[in-house]
């Protein structure tokens, strides 16, 4: 922990600059309109004023401790602005949805096929963002509800409990679960 005495002021002129640099550029990366900048600089300056506690000036010098600590939040802050200027809510298809019969016995459908079966109006590149997210979304969850769902993106419900001992009563309340989790990450049915 710094000592107060050797400490920087906390918005210096360097600081200053550096926060509104990166805002702007959040903006400009993510395609929002500039005066949203503001905003970011608000978040990366409590950022900066919650972190400040974690500087020690015998390990480094404090510009590079607010380099360091403010791309790590504007990294962030950038990650989660494109996640919703992608809009999930405005490309809503079910995951439950009934898919009709097809000619081989294979479950699977890529995208193209999910597309042209279901009529949607989705593009490519959102059926893409749409991938990412649920990646990210499973990727957070518990090691057994992840390991569930990589499952059934996969296998239908039988084989799962075939191949996993797992009655298909139990597995459906874990789906039950599942869907909980992503409704709270943002996926709406």
């Amino acid at each position: 922990m710094g000592s107060a005495k050797h400490a920087a002021p906390l918005f210096d002129r360097f600081s200053d600059s550096y926060i509104r640099n990166r805002a702007v550029f959040i903006c400009s990366a993510a395609g929002l309109p500039a005066h949203e900048a503001e905003d970011f600089q608000q978040e990366l300056r409590l950022h900066l004023f919650r972190q400040r506690r974690l500087h020690d000036p015998a390990r480094g010098k404090w510009t590079t401790f607010v380099r360091t600590v403010i791309q790590r939040k504007a990294a962030a802050l950038l990650q989660k602005a494109k996640a919703q200027r992608r809009a999930r809510w405005r490309e809503v298809a079910s995951l439950d949805e009934d898919f009709p019969e097809t000619q081989n016995s294979s479950d699977s459908f890529d995208l193209q096929s999910y597309l042209a079966v279901t009529s949607s109006q989705w593009t490519l590149e959102a059926g893409i963002h749409l991938r990412v997210d649920l990646s990210r979304a499973v990727n957070r969850m518990r090691p057994a509800q992840r390991d569930l769902a990589r499952s059934l993106m996969v296998e239908r419900v039988s084989e799962v409990s075939k191949r996993t001992g797992i009655p298909r009563s139990t597995l459906y309340e874990r789906m039950t679960e599942l869907r909980e989790n992503l409704q709270e990450a943002g996926f709406h049915r």
